[in-house]
């Protein structure tokens, strides 16, 4: 008996492997599997604005991309929705001004003119604005003939005066008065009058608001109801 169980030794009994479960559905293969569709229908590549239409190809060539364009097209006009105010760079306005002045293919006319006084009005820059003053004084309008003076000149310079004398820059204002009166057709209206001896009050400079005034009544600039506002106050003062 020690012999056979030498030769044939007992068999172990192990429990059977636990059968794996199936795969889910969505993971099941068909059976058979799909086969790929037989019939060669040959490749058409994308029509490019660049490149006119090809005809068909064969589906080994690959498509070339369209050569970069060298002149790009730039649009003519940009709407204003694309514009925005950059206070960074609001101060180099009157250097692009100055740039523009010397290309031979453009000239300034009294609404870059009126612009530009209204910016450096409205960020204090009175030295740039008198520089510019003595720009239009010494380059007229287009509009301007032979004759005649642009009839925008004295909105222009009533701005920058108006601005000056809410600085307390009287010098600045009277300057600007002058040049202004030599530079329109006709009497000054008597608004402006009105505006630099206002503006002489409000800094209460009462010496030179009395001798503007006596110049007013050399010129026969009539007293009207907005003048009698600060030649009461004028009186007051005094």
């Amino acid at each position: 008996m020690e012999q056979e169980e030498r030769h044939h030794p007992r068999l172990q009994l192990h429990p059977p492997p636990a059968p794996h479960p199936p795969p889910p559905e969505i993971y099941r293969l068909p059976r058979p599997p799909p086969k790929p569709p037989t019939n060669n229908i040959p490749i058409l590549p994308l029509s490019s604005p660049h490149l006119p239409i090809t005809p068909t190809s064969s589906p080994s060539s690959k498509p070339t991309s369209p050569p970069p364009n060298p002149n790009p097209t730039i649009p003519h006009q940009i709407p204003p929705i694309d514009l925005r105010h950059h206070p960074l760079f609001a101060h180099h306005d009157f250097a692009v001004f100055n740039w523009a002045s010397t290309l031979d293919a453009f000239r300034h006319d009294h609404d870059s003119f009126l612009w530009m006084s209204r910016s450096l009005a409205a960020t204090h820059r009175f030295s740039d604005l008198r520089r510019l003053l003595s720009f239009v004084a010494a380059n007229p309008c287009p509009c301007a003939s032979g004759i005649f003076s642009c009839p925008k000149l004295e909105p222009l310079f009533r701005s920058a005066i108006d601005s000056y004398c809410r600085a307390g820059k009287m010098d600045h204002a009277l300057s600007g008065f002058d040049t202004m009166k030599r530079l329109i057709d006709g009497k000054v209206n008597v608004g402006v009058y009105n505006t630099v001896l206002n503006g002489y009050v409000k800094a209460r400079d009462m010496d030179k608001a009395l001798k503007f005034y006596k110049r007013m009544w050399k010129e026969r600039v009539k007293l009207d109801v907005y003048l009698q506002h600060p030649y009461e106050r004028l009186l007051q003062e005094w």
